[in-house]
């Protein structure tokens, strides 16, 4: 299976620049492969996984498509709550 999927933990995303709990639930996904660019939430709650990807493209740039990642993490967290 191709193996070039990166996923980042948040200490790699640290060290990108980016403060790790801002990052919580939140992972850079590159896949050059495939042109796969963006970043994925992951939220469990109970028996239910949230996953949503923000690529980088569709948001004009990677900065934009984190914004958007953190805004849906935000709003998934306070629906619901741990």
């Amino acid at each position: 299976m191709g193996g070039d999927l990166k996923l980042l933990s948040i200490e790699e995303n640290h060290q990108r620049g980016c403060a790790s709990l801002s990052m919580l639930n939140i992972r850079r996904v590159d896949h050059p492969a495939s042109g796969t660019h963006c970043w994925r939430v992951t939220v469990q709650r109970r028996k239910r996984v949230f996953v949503r990807d923000f690529s980088d493209g569709r948001h004009a740039n990677q900065q934009h498509a984190l914004q958007a990642a953190q805004l849906y993490r935000d709003k998934l967290v306070k629906a619901y709550p741990p």
